[in-house]
């Protein structure tokens, strides 16, 4: 799991009382109480994950899918890795068609996966500061952020980070804040000339979260030339339960304020905002409707369209050369989610494109839309998911390169 993209959502989503944070903070530096922590969360790991594999393996072979390992082993490593392949799999169930008893039974599997990693994650660090000498004048820092964290893995990450990136942070933090104010002070000012608002349901303004700022400055960094004229608006909106994660039409793009992962969502929504840009507007009709609008043939887009579809509600004979479960939905989501694929694994896009000529067109495609800039991958997958937007990023990776 990467540091930053990590801490950011917790930071930004976590209410905890100040004085149970730093009272954590000051048991995270003594050895004894992390010694005795290690062993402990060695132990709930083990037998948590032992239980994981149990039901997961059993909900595949229900599934009748495929694992390249049965059974349970017994080093860490290997159990980590099998959980690793674990996930990818369930990711790639679309839980729609499931009875009700198997979408709860692969949330529920889902949301251990994710406790899992928080174990994993602390044994690691845990380890990492045993290993060397604390720096106090970095844990008074640490002492006096204004941060919280949920447990005291996080506080132990938080040190680690402080440790080894504390002038990045420093940098990054100044950029979210200058950020902030400058917009909600200049409004019709927000980058590159995009109006941003933040609302209640109800219409009511509120702040812009600073972590959204990064968020959205680093997005808009990474697109491709002449995305500024494509996006005019971006709304984020909070307290609508029913509102879908993101929304997008010519122009203009509605995001989720509650949304985990907001950094995903805006990347695939961005990809609507840069497909849905008519730049043709006249001659050969081609059979491809975006609404109302019929476009013409020599859109760009329409090219794309037709590596895999005949028209909006008809793909090309045999073909399941598609990003994600979710792209077969229509032309529309096929494109953006190939375009944050290319952005979010382009490592993992690069290899598929070795695999199926289709999937090659399409990373070609993508590939002249951003003039040969390509991206790295934190990981590499092997299987299609059903949502790109469910893979791992290297949040890291993406703020520098887009800072």
């Amino acid at each position: 799991m990467l540091l930053g993209g990590y801490l950011g959502y917790l930071s930004a989503l976590v209410e905890l009382d100040e004085q149970k944070f730093l009272q954590q903070v000051e048991e995270a530096t003594d050895k004894a109480r992390l010694e005795k922590q290690l062993a402990r969360t060695k132990s709930i790991l083990d037998a948590r994950s032992r239980a994981y594999i149990r039901r997961s393996q059993e909900f595949i072979r229900q599934k009748q899918l495929q694992l390249s390992q049965e059974g349970i082993p017994s080093q860490p490593q290997e159990q980590e890795r099998v959980i690793e392949e674990i996930h990818t799999t369930l990711s790639t169930i679309d839980p729609a068609p499931l009875e009700v008893q198997e979408r709860q039974e692969l949330q529920s599997l889902k949301e251990e996966q994710q406790d899992l990693t928080f174990f994993q994650d602390e044994v690691e660090v845990i380890e990492q500061i045993l290993a060397r000498e604390v720096d106090q004048e970095e844990v008074n820092v640490l002492l006096a952020s204004d941060q919280p964290r949920r447990r005291i893995s996080d506080a132990l990450r938080q040190l680690l980070l402080l440790l080894d990136k504390q002038k990045q942070l420093s940098q990054e933090r100044q950029r979210a804040r200058d950020g902030y104010e400058y917009w909600q002070q200049n409004p019709q000012d927000s980058p590159r000339g995009i109006l941003i608002s933040v609302n209640n349901k109800d219409g009511v303004g509120r702040e812009l979260n600073p972590l959204h700022t990064t968020q959205i400055t680093t997005a808009l960094s990474i697109m491709p030339q002449g995305f500024d004229q494509r996006l005019k608006s971006l709304y984020i909106v909070y307290g609508d339960s029913k509102m879908r994660r993101g929304m997008s039409g010519v122009g203009v793009v509605f995001m989720k304020g509650e949304e985990l992962d907001f950094f995903r969502v805006l990347i695939h929504e961005f990809g609507h905002i840069y497909d849905l840009h008519r730049e043709v507007a006249e001659g050969e009709k081609s059979p491809f409707y975006d609404g109302p609008y019929r476009l013409f043939v020599k859109d760009p887009s329409v090219t794309y369209y037709s590596y895999s579809w005949k028209s909006n509600a008809e793909r090309s004979a045999g073909s399941d050369a598609f990003a994600s479960t979710y792209g077969m939905s229509d032309p529309f989501e096929d494109f953006a989610e190939a375009f944050a694929l290319y952005i979010l694994q382009g490592e993992t896009f690069l290899d598929w494109k070795e695999s199926d000529p289709v999937l090659a067109q399409k990373y070609d495609f993508l590939h002249q839309v951003f003039r040969g800039r390509t991206f790295k991958s934190s990981k590499r997958f092997l299987t299609q998911p059903y949502d790109v937007t469910m893979l791992a990023v290297d949040y890291d990776y993406l703020l520098e390169i887009g800072g």
